[in-house]
This record gives structure tokens, C-alpha cells and sequence, in this order.
């Protein structure tokens, strides 16, 4: 996870865009990974934010 990280911030230095202290970077997942095919919809509920949905075409 560090090594994503470090690819991130190297990344974004050449756009000139750092990463601030206050922001979260999450390196991970804290769920597994699904298999999704065409047509499927994945619906992700998050506390107090709300909803995602995304259709696989």
C-alpha cells in the first residue's frame, strides 16, 4: 500500500499537485473485490453520505 501511495504523490508532482495533511488517501479496500459483468449494478451505501450506483455496460 505504501508503494500506491508513493506512486500517487509522484504522479500528481507532475501536474504540479501535492497532497495536502488534512486529506485521506486510502491505499485499499475494506471490502473484498466482487466479479461484475455487463449489466450488472453495484450499489454502495455509506453512513451519513449517502449512495453510489454504478451499471456495468
Amino acid at each position: 500500500p505504501a508503494q500506491a501511495v508513493a506512486w500517487l504523490v509522484n504522479k500528481l508532482s507532475e501536474f504540479n499537485v501535492g497532497i495536502n495533511p488534512n486529506e485521506f488517501v486510502m491505499s485499499g479496500s475494506l471490502v473484498k473485490a466482487e466479479d461484475v459483468k455487463v449489466g450488472d449494478c453495484v450499489t454502495a451505501t455509506f453512513d451519513r453520505l449517502g449512495k453510489v450506483s454504478t451499471r456495468f455496460v
